[in-house]
């Protein structure tokens, strides 16, 4: 009896999955689309277009299988997706754009920043050589004085003293 029943449900099964197979066929439709459905294609060689059969379908696989693109172009479907594509792909570039501005600003203000910092320093260290300059001038102005030269070490003396005043006024 259970051998029977086992006999009965195997055939059962065997039936049922013939039922669900479908035949695939690629098509082109009067603009030259490729077009693929369950359906065979308009023409005169019946097998046209038969890519295979598939046995293990889903449903929602035989579902989508009886559309047909519309005849004059896009779907409606097919025109939200590129109009939101585009819009995604304008908001990127947007964003990418105001990302690159952002990021001159920021080099724009280090650059500033830095030359400012150099400026700074470069004063700072005139400043610095500036005392030293004056210090070495009023030394030799003094050590001139006080030495009792002739007028060739003298002129040598002051020329020193005339070098320093002059660095020293460059800054």
């Amino acid at each position: 009896m259970n051998f029977v029943k086992s006999v009965i449900v195997i055939v059962v099964i065997l039936f049922c999955t013939n039922s669900f197979s479908a035949k695939i066929y690629k098509c082109k439709d009067a603009s030259g689309k490729v077009v693929f459905s369950n359906k065979q294609c308009k023409g005169s060689d019946a097998n046209a277009g038969l890519l295979g059969e598939d046995s293990q379908l889903s449903q929602r696989t035989k579902i989508t299988q009886d559309y047909t693109a519309p005849v004059s172009g896009e779907s409606n479907a097919e025109k939200a997706l590129r109009q939101l594509r585009e819009e995604q792909d304008r908001e990127r570039r947007i964003a990418r754009e105001e990302n690159l501005d952002r990021k001159a600003e920021e080099l724009e203000r280090k650059q500033a920043n830095a030359e400012a910092k150099r400026e700074q320093d470069k004063l700072k260290n005139c400043l610095a050589r500036k005392k030293e300059y004056e210090a070495n001038s009023k030394y030799w102005k003094a050590v001139s004085k006080e030495r009792r030269l002739s007028k060739a070490d003298k002129h040598s003396y002051e020329s020193n003293q005339h070098f320093y005043k002059r660095l020293a006024s460059e800054c």
